[in-house]
């Protein structure tokens, strides 16, 4: 079956198309992709829902990696309103 893992850095975003087997859990499908690190820190989601890496993927499923906020939204449009001003 076919999944896409997608991960974006502050530089760059990878996207990769990767052919799994049926059983395949999320931990196995990222040790396919190109870009080796310690996954268990980072929080990872299918079509924007998170999930663990037990996790059995489906066909055609999208494998999100998110990075950590920089900023909370809130305190950032606390700082845009304020340089509006």
């Amino acid at each position: 079956m076919n999944i896409e893992i997608i991960f974006a850095d502050e530089k760059q975003c990878y996207r990769e198309m990767k052919e799994v087997s049926e059983n395949c859990t999320v931990h196995e499908a990222l040790t396919l992709f190109t870009i080796q690190k310690d996954w268990q820190k980072e929080s990872i989601g299918i079509f924007g829902q998170k999930v663990s890496l037990s996790t059995c993927l489906k066909s055609n499923d999208r494998l999100e990696i998110y990075r950590p906020l920089l900023i909370d939204p809130m305190e950032k449009r606390r700082l845009l309103a304020q340089r509006r001003k």
